[in-house]
């Protein structure tokens, strides 16, 4: 058996390491999206379901055509099992029996995972009790995390990029939203600059004067000289 050496402080040729190199990544992961007022002592909750979602990520070293989850276990089934964001932000329903007359129908809380023994019902931590509960109807409020929001400059720049194309005569074949936007714009600035007309000039800005000046009666007489 021929044995070859590695270089020093090489860890990839070892699968251990590298398994407990991605775990560790993984679960970082997992902690930078949940919510900033999570308390982190439910952090050992997010376990379960992110052994999971790892496993469903990760290739199988003996089968390489299906996943770690389905070389382990069984193929996953998410419709009788949904993933959602851990550790986001979610109101949490309350039944009718639960709650008073004029009370609130949900409560705030945390999404921790799903359970694997029920069918399509999720774990949450409710903040005022703090305590677990299963609930089978819940609003995660993720939308910031999944959905970011596009600014005024990413507007304005595709707008541009679809000004372009059409005056090459390119065309995305996605209709007229991005001319739409375009004349939309020019408009609004028509209008801002007719209320303002200083509004796109640099304050204090002052243009370049050329000042001409009369030759002295010396500089005439050494011209002479």
């Amino acid at each position: 058996m021929e044995m070859e050496l590695v270089p020093p402080g090489c860890h990839q040729h070892n699968a251990e390491e590298v398994a407990i190199h991605n775990s560790k990544s993984h679960f970082l992961s997992v902690l930078a999206g949940v919510a900033d007022d999570s308390p982190l002592y439910l952090c050992d909750r997010l376990l379960p379901q992110t052994e999971i979602t790892i496993n469903l990520l990760r290739q199988s070293n003996a089968t390489p055509t299906v996943s770690a989850y389905v070389h382990l276990s069984r193929p996953f089934d998410y419709n009788t099992m949904p993933l959602a964001p851990m550790g986001c932000a979610a109101q949490i329903h309350e039944s009718t029996d639960k709650h008073g007359t004029w009370a609130f129908h949900s409560v705030d809380g945390w999404y921790l995972s799903t359970s694997a023994k029920h069918y399509r019902t999720p774990t949450c931590y409710a903040k005022e009790t703090k305590s677990e509960r299963l609930t089978k109807t819940v609003q995660l409020s993720h939308k910031s995390i999944t959905n970011p929001t596009i600014n005024h400059a990413a507007k304005i720049m595709a707008a541009i990029a679809d000004c372009a194309k059409s005056i090459k005569g390119i065309g995305n074949g996605g209709g007229d939203g991005g001319m739409a936007q375009f004349n939309q714009l020019v408009s609004l600035t028509k209008k801002a600059v007719q209320h303002d007309p200083t509004l796109f000039t640099q304050q204090g800005h002052k243009e370049p004067q050329l000042i001409l000046r009369a030759p002295s009666d010396t500089a005439d007489n050494d011209m002479h000289r």
